[in-house]
C-alpha cells in the first residue's frame, strides 16, 4: 500500500505510525535466550518496515465472522494445494505409480497436510501457517530413486493379473525406501527441535549457504519440468504466461464487486488456480474437437482430457489414509543421508518463515520454546509423512504468509479451518482420483512456475549479505558450479564410483547425485573456512535505535500480552506452577 505522504512514510520509518508494525529489537530477542542465533537474527528483518502495510483486520487470536473464515480459508486452501499436487505428479513417474496410485498419492498428501497444519497452530508455534510438501525433500527423493534405475512398464488394458501385480511391487517398494529414509530424517528432526539444538547449529549456518542450499532445489528438478512439459510444449507454456500474467500484470487489479478489498483482488491470490482451470477448459475443448490426437504414440497425446477417467469411476467416494497403507517401510544407509541434507534446509527455511510471520503480525518474535516446538512439531509431520506414505516430508508455506500479508487476516481459526478442508479433501477419493487426471503439460507449467519461485526464495537470502566482495562471488559461484556440475557428472557416468563396497558407493552416490546439499555444503565450510566480516556473511545484527528503545520500554505491557500467543491452548497455569518445565527446551517457561 502506498504512503499518502512523506509524513507518513516517515513516522512508518521511525516505528510511530498509528496502527503499524513495529520492528522487533535484538535487545528483546536477546531477554528470551537467542542472542547466540545469528541467522535466526537476520531472517527476522526479511520484510522491512517500509513494506508494513496498516494493521491486520483480524490479528491471531480474534474470530472472524464465518463467512469471511471460509473464504479466507479457502484462498488458503487454493494457495496451497498446488504444491499438494504438483510434488505427487512429480514423484510419481520415479515412483512408477500409475493413475490409480497417484491419485492415492494425492489423497495421502492432501489427509497429512491437513493434520500437519492443526498440530503446528495448535501446538507448535502456534503461529497460522499452513505445512505441506517440501521442495527440499525432493532431491534427495530423486536420488534415492535414481539407485533403482528404470521403471517396468505400466499396466495396460490387456496386462495380466501377475503383471500388474509385479508393477504394484516394484512401485511400493520404492516407495517404502523413501518412507524408510524419511522416518530417520524425521526423528533427527524431532531430535532438533525437541532438544533446542536448533540455536547452536544455525550458529555455524548463514544466508549464503542457505541461498545456495534452497536455490539448487529448483535448478536441480529442471529436468522433472522438461520431462513433464514435453508432452505438449504449447500448452505447458501457455500455463506458464496465464500465471505470469495473472500474478505479475494483474495482481493490483480489482474485480469490481462489493465488499472488502481482500474480496475483489482475486488474481492476487488465485493465479495459479485460475491458470490451471483455464488450461483445463481449453484442453477440454482441444479434446472434445479431437484437435489433440487419440494414438498414444501421438505428439500432444498426453495433453487429452479423457485419459484414465475410469480411475474417477472406478474410486471409492471415502478412503482414509493410514499408517502402512503401501507396506512396511524400508532402511537402506544410502538414502539417510541425503534426506537428512532436506531436513536442514527445510528447517532454516521454516525458521525464517517464523520471524517474517511475527513481524508481518505485529506481535514479538517467537520465543526460543516456540522455535523448538515448531522444528519438532514439523519432525512429528514429517514423521506421519513417512508412515502413510506420501513420498515427501512436510514444512512451513511461505506462501501462505504471503497472503495474511495481503488480506490482513492473521487469525488461527481461518488456518483450523484450512486445515479442516485438506483432511476432508483427503477423505474424499473421487476428488483426488479427479485431480490425478489433470493432463500433464498443465502441471508442467505449475511446476516450473513454483521452482522458479523456489530458486527465487534461496537467493534472496544473498540480499543480506556483501556480494560485491571476491570472497562471496567465489563461494556463491564456486559452489553452484559444483551443485550443478556433480550430480551431471555421477549420474551420466554411473561406474565411476566403484569401491568395492556396494552400500559405500550407493550412500556416495545419493549424496554427490544431490545438488541441493553438495552445493550447501560446499557453501557452508566455504563460508566458515574463509575469514570474512560479519557484515560480508550477513551475520550483523542490527542494533535497536534510541526511539526504538524508548517505545519498547514504553510498550513492554503490550509485547507482554502479545507474546502470550505464543503459550500452549491448555495447562499453561499448571505448567507454571511445576518449576522442572523450565529444563525442557519445549515449555513455554523454558529458560535456556
Amino acid at each position: 500500500m502506498e504512503m499518502n505522504s512523506e509524513e507518513e512514510i516517515r513516522k512508518v520509518e521511525q516505528g510511530e505510525a498509528n496502527g503499524n508494525l513495529q520492528e522487533p529489537n535484538n535487545r528483546s530477542l536477546e531477554s528470551q535466550g537467542e542472542s547466540d542465533n545469528d541467522v535466526i537474527h537476520s531472517n527476522r528483518n526479511i520484510l522491512k518496515s517500509s513494506e508494513l502495510e496498516e494493521k491486520l483486520i483480524y490479528g491471531i487470536t480474534d474470530r472472524p465472522p464465518l463467512t469471511t473464515t471460509l473464504v479466507m480459508a479457502f484462498q488458503h486452501f487454493a494457495i496451497a494445494i498446488s504444491g499438494c499436487l504438483a510434488l505427487p505428479f512429480i514423484l510419481s513417474g520415479p515412483l512408477c505409480f500409475d493413475r490409480e496410485g497417484l491419485s492415492r498419492l494425492i489423497a495421502t498428501n492432501l489427509f497429512v497436510c491437513g493434520i500437519s497444519s492443526f498440530l503446528q497452530t495448535m501446538f507448535g508455534t502456534r503461529l497460522p501457517i499452513i505445512q505441506g510438501p517440501a521442495a527440499a525433500f525432493v532431491v534427495p527423493t530423486l536420488s534415492i530413486l535414481g539407485l533403482k534405475g528404470q521403471c517396468p512398464p505400466l499396466p495396460h488394458v490387456n496386462s495380466t493379473m501377475e503383471e500388474r501385480t509385479m508393477h504394484q511391487e516394484e512401485a511400493y517398494g520404492r516407495l517404502a525406501e523413501v518412507q524408510g529414509a524419511l522416518l530417520i530424517a524425521a526423528f533427527v528432526q524431532c531430535l532438533i527441535g525437541f532438544t533446542g539444538s536448533i540455536g547452536f547449529i544455525s550458529r555455524y549456518i548463514g544466508p549464503i549457504p542457505i541461498a545456495v542450499a534452497i536455490a539448487n532445489v529448483g535448478i536441480s528438478l529442471i529436468p522433472i519440468i522438461i520431462n513433464t512439459s514435453k508432452s505438449h510444449w504449447g500448452v505447458a507454456i501457455g500455463g506458464m504466461f496465464l500465471i505470469i500474467l495473472f500474478s505479475q500484470f494483474f495482481a493490483k487489479w480489482n474485480i469490481p464487486c462489493r465488499g472488502k478489498d481482500t474480496f475483489r483482488r482475486l488474481f492476487t491470490f488465485f493465479p495459479i488456480f485460475f491458470s490451471a482451470m483455464i488450461s483445463w477448459i481449453i484442453c477440454a475443448i482441444l479434446t472434445v474437437t479431437n484437435v489433440f490426437p487419440d494414438d498414444p504414440s501421438e505428439y500432444g497425446y498426453l495433453a487429452r482430457t479423457d485419459i484414465d477417467l475410469s480411475v474417477v469411476s472406478n474410486a471409492p467416494w471415502i478412503y482414509v489414509p493410514y499408517p502402512g497403507q503401501w507396506g512396511m517401510p524400508r532402511f537402506f544407509i544410502s538414502g539417510i543421508a541425503g534426506m537428512i541434507a532436506g531436513v536442514f534446509a527445510s528447517i532454516l527455511q521454516s525458521v525464517g518463515d517464523y520471524f517474517s510471520f511475527a513481524l508481518i503480525c505485529g506481535i514479538p518474535p517467537p520465543p526460543t520454546h516456540a522455535l523448538n516446538r515448531g522444528v519438532g512439531m514439523e519432525g512429528l509431520a514429517c514423521v506421519l509423512a513417512a508412515v502413510c506414505g506420501t513420498g515427501n516430508g512436510y514444512t512451513s508455506y511461505n506462501g501462505n504468509i504471503a497472503a495474511v500479508s495481503l488480506t490482513k487476516v492473521g487469525s488461527r481459526r481461518v488456518i483450523l479451518v484450512t486445515s479442516l478442508m485438506f483432511t476432508i479433501t483427503g477423505v474424499i477419493a473421487k476428488f483426488s482420483a479427479f485431480c490425478s487426471t489433470i493432463p500433464s503439460p498443465i502441471l508442467g507449467g505449475v511446476i516450473a512456475v513454483v521452482l522458479a519461485m523456489i530458486t527465487g526464495i534461496g537467493l534472496a537470502n544473498l540480499s543480506k549479505v556483501k556480494m560485491n566482495t571476491s570472497r562471496n562471488l567465489f563461494i556463491v559461484g564456486f559452489s553452484f558450479f559444483l551443485a550443478i556440475g556433480c550430480p551431471q557428472y555421477v549420474s551420466s557416468n554411473p561406474g565411476v564410483i566403484n569401491t568395492g563396497l556396494s552400500t559405500f558407493d550407493d550412500v556416495v552416490r545419493v549424496i554427490l547425485n544431490n545438488g541441493m546439499f553438495v552445493g550447501g555444503f560446499t557453501a557452508g565450510l566455504l563460508d566458515s573456512l574463509i575469514t570474512g566480516t560479519p557484515e560480508e556473511r550477513g551475520l550483523r545484527r542490527n542494533e535497536p535505535s534510541k526511539e526504538e528503545e524508548r517505545n519498547n520500554v514504553s510498550e513492554g505491557n503490550t509485547n507482554s500480552e502479545k507474546a502470550a500467543v505464543y503459550d500452549l491452548p491448555f495447562g499453561s497455569d499448571w505448567i507454571a506452577r511445576v518449576k522442572w518445565f523450565q529444563f525442557l527446551p519445549f515449555s513455554p517457561t523454558y529458560k535456556g
